[in-house]
C-alpha cells in the first residue's frame, strides 16, 4: 500500500539553470543581454519541471505524510539522487529518525519502500507523521538532464520571451487555452511522471 495524503515544498532551490543564457541567446538570434531572456528561461524551466513532475537540476526538497499506514512512499520530484533523512513523529511531538538500512530507494521511480520487518513506531501523529528530506533531479550539472528537455526548454523560453502574455492554439477534437507550445509536449512526454 502507497502513502497518500502529503504536502511537499522545496527547501533548496536549484544552483543553476539546465541552459545558460547565451544558449538561449544564440537560440533566439538577441545580442542584448534582456532581463525578459532570464526570466523567460526561469518560467520555462519552472513550467517543464512542473509538467513533468520531475526535478532537473539538483535541489532539496521536503515532503511531510499524514499518518502513514504503508510501506511504500512515493516521494514527488524524481529522479531521488538521495534521502537526506527519514523522520517519524510520535503524538508527544518527539521524533525518530529512520535508519538508511531501514529503507530502499527506487531513484529514478521516486518511491522507497520499507524493508520487511520495518515498523513504524506506535501513536504516530495524526499529520505530518512521516518526514522525508531528499535531494532530487538528475545531476548538479546542465549536461546531466536528457537533451530532448533542454531543447524543450529552450523551445518554450524562446516561446515566453516573444509571448509575454499566455497563448493559445487550437488543435482539432480539443478545446480550452494549451499554454505549452506544439512541439514542446512531444519532447516532453517520454519523461512525464504518471501516476498509477
Amino acid at each position: 500500500m502507497t502513502a497518500g495524503i502529503y504536502t511537499a515544498r522545496i527547501l533548496t532551490q536549484p544552483a543553476v539553470e539546465p541552459l545558460t543564457l547565451a544558449e538561449l541567446k544564440e537560440h533566439c538570434r538577441v545580442a542584448e543581454d534582456f532581463l525578459g531572456l532570464t526570466e523567460a528561461l526561469r518560467g520555462a524551466r519552472g513550467l517543464v519541471e512542473h509538467f513533468l513532475g520531475r526535478a532537473l537540476i539538483s535541489q532539496q526538497w521536503e515532503v511531510a505524510f499524514d499518518t502513514p499506514l504503508c510501506t511504500v512512499f512515493e516521494l514527488p520530484m524524481p529522479p531521488i539522487i538521495s534521502v537526506d533523512t527519514a523522520l517519524s513523529f510520535a503524538e508527544d511531538e518527539t521524533s525518530s529518525a529512520f535508519s538508511s538500512s531501514s529503507y530502499v530507494v527506487d531513484g529514478p521511480g521516486g518511491r522507497v519502500w520499507l524493508k520487511q520487518g520495518v515498523d513504524f513506531p506506535t501513536s504516530l501523529r495524526p499529520y505530518r507523521a512521516m518526514v522525508w528530506t531528499y535531494t532530487a533531479g538528475y545531476g548538479a550539472i546542465a549536461s546531466a538532464v536528457p537533451r530532448p528537455i533542454l531543447h524543450a526548454i529552450k523551445l518554450l523560453a524562446a516561446h515566453l520571451y516573444e509571448n509575454r502574455e499566455a497563448t493559445s492554439r487550437s488543435v482539432a477534437g480539443e478545446s480550452g487555452l494549451k499554454e505549452i507550445p506544439f512541439g514542446v509536449r512531444d519532447l516532453l512526454f517520454p519523461y512525464k511522471v504518471v501516476s498509477v
